[in-house]
């Protein structure tokens, strides 16, 4: 047994023993500022006090000697809390709706900045980040708000800063986008909490990740270790990143605990999973009831596994990168996706995929950067717009945007399953493949399985163009690739 599992089991042994008062005067330990205001009948789930533990630094006092406490009156090992290993850097609690969630991200990012007087940052959606919505600002707007009111916790309001006591902050930032996290470089960070991070852009994640400061003077007086900890339902527009990166194995820097709503006890679960059984969506109901990730919303034409993941690509063949053009930037307009694809000696591969929502300016350096990045022997397709605006988007996409590069405009079915039946059958015979390296390569499958009936179709519609592109340009050609 390794020693992870041996400090799982030790920790799930103190946690069995502990009554709901024990649990309560646990949970008052997480913020000195705060334990007055818990409501009367407070307490923990199991995995909710496991989850705690779990992310509690080695050297904090209070907690530290509260579970040994807990070992030496209920006689159980809690030897785990004085040696234990380093903390994994990044942890993933959740998996289903209703399930506690926000309340532990709340909790935790409340215990780093009241009681250890360290600075937190909240990533979230930008809309919510400096309005107290959504699942973590809410709850912890509820729990110190008599504080922010009576100025002993201060509120930056322009800022989204709240500063504690101790001096320790929160931080609320929107990372809406994978560039999002440009905004929030550097710092003495101990904390970071991602809420809903299924929404958020794996590129930004893995920047924030990479890229914080562990070492403030605070954090290293006191034996702190920094890290990340994470909340999500199993679906979303980059759940297939985030399943591979906590659920599907994860590695030595990550863990993920899954929670269910009967583990919440908060709320009215045999209500809750009534109202789901009903909705008429059993995939939905199985996500939020049963934290399954391993399911979605099916499409007919492109079957999980139906692409294979190669880890190199040919040097040669015929090579396009097909553009699916967003109109606008607004919040539910699409966004402006490009594949890029070779082709050689029989097999299509899928080289390179690239998704972004951003104002027409930005839009046209994305894609000319991309042209830039790829060569002249690539060629780039886009689709044949009517009439007179067909007309001017061909003079503004070859003068203009592409000047240099080959670039090429088709006519294409309106039906988009239409479209995309030859890259469907292409994909049933193993015709198709990606590239390991491949970017946004799991939120590309995770669309194309779902394609027509997901949500977002943006680089399904860019990946069929430059098939069908490429698909013709073969048919007609008698030379070898």
């Amino acid at each position: 047994m390794n020693k992870m599992k041996q400090m799982d089991d030790a920790i799930y042994d103190i946690i069995v023993t502990m009554t709901d008062a024990e649990k309560r005067e646990f949970a008052e330990l997480f913020t000195p500022t705060l334990s007055s205001l818990l409501p009367a009948g407070f307490s923990l789930s199991n995995k909710q006090t496991f989850f705690m533990i779990m992310r509690q630094q080695p050297k904090y006092t209070p907690m530290r000697e509260f579970i040994m406490l807990l070992g030496d009156r209920h006689g159980v090992d809690v030897s785990f809390i004085a040696d234990r290993p380093i903390i994994p850097k990044e942890g993933l609690y959740g998996g289903s709706g209703n399930s506690g969630k926000s309340y532990m991200l709340s909790a935790l990012g409340l215990t780093t900045a009241d009681t250890y007087g360290l600075d937190v940052r909240v990533f979230t959606a930008e809309k919510q980040a400096k309005s107290f919505s959504g699942g973590v600002g809410k709850q912890i707007y509820q729990w110190i708000e008599p504080l922010i009111k009576s100025r002993i916790i201060k509120n930056d309001e322009e800022k989204a800063i709240l500063t504690f006591p101790s001096g320790g902050t929160i931080h609320f930032c929107g990372l809406d986008n994978e560039r999002a996290w440009e905004k929030y470089k550097g710092g003495n960070i101990a904390e970071m909490i991602f809420d809903e991070v299924t929404g958020i852009h794996p590129e930004s994640y893995r920047k924030q990740i990479a890229g914080w400061c562990r070492k403030s003077p605070r954090a290293f007086q006191i034996g702190y270790t920094a890290n990340a900890s994470a909340a999500t339902n199993p679906h979303g527009k980059h759940v297939a990143f985030y399943r591979e990166r906590f659920v599907d194995g994860g590695g030595k820097d990550t863990f993920y605990l899954k929670a269910l709503p009967k583990d919440n006890p908060f709320i009215d679960y045999e209500s809750y999973k009534r109202d789901l059984e009903i909705s008429g969506d059993p995939v939905f109901a199985a996500q939020m009831l049963e934290g399954r990730w391993d399911i979605m919303p099916a499409g007919d034409l492109f079957k999980p596994g139906c692409i294979r993941e190669v880890a190199d690509i040919p040097a040669n063949g015929i090579t396009k990168r097909g553009w699916d053009i967003a109109a606008t930037t607004k919040k539910k307009s699409n966004y402006t996706a490009g594949v890029k694809m070779r082709y050689h000696e029989g097999i299509y591969y899928i080289m390179d995929v690239d998704v972004f929502k951003e104002a027409p300016n930005e839009n046209d350096k994305r894609m000319r950067l991309n042209a830039q990045i790829d060569g002249r022997t690539c060629e780039i397709v886009t689709e044949l717009q009517p009439a007179a605006a067909g007309k001017y988007l061909e003079e503004h996409f070859n003068k203009k945007l592409f000047n240099g590069f080959t670039h090429k405009s088709i006519g294409v079915p309106n039906d988009k399953a239409v479209r995309a039946r030859p890259l469907s059958v292409a994909c049933a015979n193993g015709l198709v493949c990606i590239w390991s390296s491949c970017r946004n390569k799991y939120e590309f499958l995770e669309q194309l399985v779902a394609f027509p009936n997901g949500t977002d179709d943006d680089m399904v519609d860019a990946c069929t163009l430059v098939f069908n592109a490429i698909q013709e340009q073969v048919a007609n050609y008698t030379g070898s690739t």
